[in-house]
């Protein structure tokens, strides 16, 4: 029989049993299930024998024990059920135990500090909300420049996705330098939160904008000056073989001088030459049909499709395919009445040709109506090219033409 009591036996297992605990938890040891696995199928008496074949030969503190001597006592049982749950629970991926981002920070090619952190910021009053955290208005002390916080909290963003998709948008929005395009100057990272260092847009969204306006609408002069300078950014954003994605008026932000700063690139993406994307993302409201579709893909051209829908919104005062709520909507479930809608938009989207019906007491372009015409041919094979749309006459007559594209100009 072992010498000792119970007591001493409890006192000597338990430094052992939590040093297991603490391992397995800290994915120190990687095969958890597979340890489980094998401890319910361990013979508890041919364990015990193993654990007291040369008790002679060794003392109390030299004595081995097993998993399966643990799991003799009652005791023993019920914290090996607890320690099971605990083994079993999700633990930390591969992906989650990389760096959050590939470069150590986007703004060191900026000449951005790299050693940011809350202390250096007054925060001021929240100007947007978005899907992973708010953004607020924000002074930097040093310098008293006014910039934009985009503060998302880190428990927000633990899944392998979300951490992906951040790190995507950190990467494509840091590269591009355009004066019509929201600057990315940085980030840092504290013990919960992650925080982009971005431009300040003090003159709201485009579709803020637009609702300050009579009727909802621009004029046809207001609307080329916006769309042009958008055109110009989606440009750029292809020069660097980026799609933005997400095309819409709330994507669209003003600064203090009235320009146009393309932002949220939550959904852009890499597009190699010749490569066509198959993902449906974005806002469907300004999706191409090709995107909807998702059987034969899309590339850059779904992206004049936007644009034509963005015209059209400025200048008709609703979106081309926007579906109103009609009373069976209501007689089902929120989770049915909104796919519902979504299946009516899409069909619309690939069926059915906008009504070019301007609100009353306002009057559209015909140039400017054929330009939205153009982008909007379900064909995209047919459709306007985004080169041809800069220079289309029903931008032309509105604004200024210099010799040089301003897509080229750089702050």
């Amino acid at each position: 029989m072992r010498p000792g009591t119970n007591n001493e036996q409890k006192q000597r297992s338990k430094p052992q049993d939590d040093r297991d605990r603490q391992g397995r938890r800290c994915g120190i040891i990687e095969d958890r299930p597979v340890l489980v696995k094998e401890y319910k199928k361990e013979n508890v008496e041919s364990a015990s024998t193993v654990r007291f074949k040369n008790t002679d030969k060794q003392t109390k503190s030299q004595e081995v024990e097993t998993p399966s001597s643990k799991a003799s006592s009652p005791k023993r049982k019920k914290t090996k059920k607890k320690s099971k749950k605990k083994w079993l629970t999700p633990r930390v991926t591969p992906e989650q135990n990389k760096p959050l981002f590939v470069e150590p920070g986007a703004g060191k090619h900026l000449g951005i500090p790299q050693d940011w952190g809350f202390k250096d910021f007054v925060l001021k009053e929240p100007v947007g909300h978005g899907a992973f955290g708010t953004v607020f208005r924000a002074r930097e002390v040093v310098t008293g420049i006014t910039l934009a916080l985009k503060v998302m909290r880190l428990e927000v963003t633990k899944t392998p996705g979300d951490t992906c998709a951040l790190r995507e948008e950190l990467k494509t929005h840091s590269q591009l330098r355009h004066k019509n395009i929201c600057r990315m100057y940085g980030y840092f990272l504290t013990a919960d939160y992650l925080v982009f260092v971005m431009e300040y847009c003090g003159g709201g969204s485009l579709l803020s904008e637009m609702h300050k306006q009579k009727y909802h609408v621009f004029t046809c002069a207001q609307a080329a000056y916006y769309i042009k300078q958008i055109a110009q950014a989606v440009e750029t954003c292809h020069q660097h073989r980026i799609m933005h994605r997400d095309l819409k008026p709330e994507n669209i932000l003003l600064d203090n001088n009235n320009q146009v700063k393309l932002s949220d690139f939550g959904w852009a993406c890499k597009l190699d030459e010749g490569e066509r994307r198959l993902t449906h993302g974005g806002t469907t409201e300004f999706n191409a049909p090709e995107v909807v579709i998702g059987e034969i893909g899309y590339d850059y051209e779904a992206e004049v499709w936007s644009l034509g829908c963005i015209l059209y919104e400025m200048v008709y005062g609703e979106s081309p395919f926007r579906v109103e709520g009609r009373a069976s909507h209501f007689e089902k479930s929120e989770s049915e009445r909104k796919l519902m809608i979504e299946e009516e938009r899409i069909n619309k989207i690939i069926h059915f040709t906008p009504k070019y019906k301007a609100p009353p007491g306002t009057t559209v372009d015909v140039q400017l109506r054929n330009l939205i015409k153009a982008c909007l041919h379900k064909d995209e094979k047919k459709r306007i090219k985004l080169k041809d749309f800069l220079v289309h006459p029903g931008i032309a007559q509105y604004t200024q033409q210099n010799g040089k594209q301003d897509s080229n100009n750089k702050d």
